[in-house]
């Protein structure tokens, strides 16, 4: 199971602040999309991690005009796919 989820989530509502952590878990994620053969503009995870890390350079957010409904649809997909891998080792 990918960790870019549970990545994502700590970034985005952990709100981080480390700029280099970011961009590290942003390459990690978009590896793990790749391997999986997948379009990266598709990725919850990716978006997420991308937004948190503009905001840290300062430049403009790529979620800001995204319907809140969508930006929630993106975080509750990470949790669901990160209570997938919980529940696989329980």
């Amino acid at each position: 199971m990918p960790k870019r989820f549970k990545d994502a989530l700590a970034v985005w509502e952990g709100g981080a602040s480390n700029a280099l952590a970011v961009a590290n878990a942003l390459a990690d994620a978009i590896r793990e999309v790749r391997a999986e053969g997948k379009p990266l503009k598709e990725d919850p995870a990716c978006k997420l991690i991308a937004d948190q890390l503009c905001q840290l350079l300062g430049l403009p957010n790529p979620l800001v005009d995204v319907p809140f409904a969508d930006v929630y649809r993106m975080t509750d997909e990470c949790h669901a796919r990160v209570a997938e891998k919980v529940a696989e080792h329980a």
